[in-house]
């Protein structure tokens, strides 16, 4: 997120962040497609060239998300899974 602030960075570092970003924000996977794919609308561009150089490329939530959507989604999926293999579980 420091490119967000207008801190001059060395090339080097902004390299090393570039790296570094996808990595803790669990990006693991690339859904660019996928959200284009499925949403079918096109992408507005980034706010600025800052977002845009730290991985916002869009305005659109889902995009940003990213992986982070299916992670999110996965555990309250798992949850109603485990209500109804309990429910059976006890009869």
């Amino acid at each position: 997120m420091i490119p967000l602030f207008r801190i001059d960075l060395p090339d080097n570092a902004a390299a090393f962040f570039g790296f570094l970003f996808p990595i803790a924000a669990f990006d693991i996977i690339d859904t660019g497609d996928f959200w284009d794919d499925t949403l079918s609308v096109s992408s507005p561009d980034a706010l600025s060239e800052n977002f845009d150089s730290v991985g916002f490329g869009t305005t659109y939530f889902l995009q940003n998300l990213g992986s982070m959507f299916f992670i999110m989604l996965y555990f309250p999926i798992m949850m109603i899974v485990g209500f109804i293999a309990g429910f059976f579980h006890k009869y």
